[in-house]
């Protein structure tokens, strides 16, 4: 219904300071595609098709210079100017936590646990009178500790329980 106005939407996200993108599964027969959403500040649109660089690149190509929040997912790490999904983050590290491999839980507990900390400094930051609360400075020795414990485990790897979720 869309498709006389594709072009137009395309270059609308294009222009964006924000966009938001996610995405996920869409059966289509026997076929596993993806509904992605880009949405920004004026402009929402809506794509079934493959989950790969090639269609991300359809939509931002490289004329993309905004800030791109999404999950975790590799296509998206090649823009710069990108923001990690709060919610997604939440996620893995709650699954994390509840990992049966020790060390991953720990790590995911600890991350849980500054999450917790520093959403509530955030919450309370916003109640503040303007330019009494930086939190970078407050917080930094915390944002620090969470650094080192993500570069430690950056090359981490577990298996997956086959049965959380099911």
């Amino acid at each position: 219904a869309v498709e006389p106005l594709e072009d137009q939407l395309i270059e609308e996200i294009r222009r964006a300071e924000l966009v938001n993108v996610d995405e996920t599964p869409w059966k289509e027969k026997a076929l596993l595609l993806w509904f992605s959403v880009f949405g920004s500040l004026t402009v929402t649109l809506y794509v079934v098709g493959a989950r790969s660089a090639e269609a991300l690149d359809r939509i931002l190509g490289n004329e993309f210079f905004g800030w791109l929040m999404s999950n975790g997912l590799k296509v998206y790490r090649q823009y710069l100017k990108r923001l990690r999904c709060r919610a997604h983050l939440d996620r893995k590290a709650k699954g994390l936590s509840e990992s049966l491999d020790g060390e991953a839980r720990r790590f995911g507990g600890q991350v849980l646990a500054i999450f917790g900390i520093l959403r509530k400094a955030v919450y309370q930051a916003r109640e503040a009178p303007l330019g009494t609360s930086n939190l970078r400075q407050v917080h930094g020795d915390l944002l620090g500790i969470l650094m080192l414990a993500c570069q430690e485990h950056s090359n981490s790897s577990h298996d997956k329980d086959p049965c959380v979720g099911a």
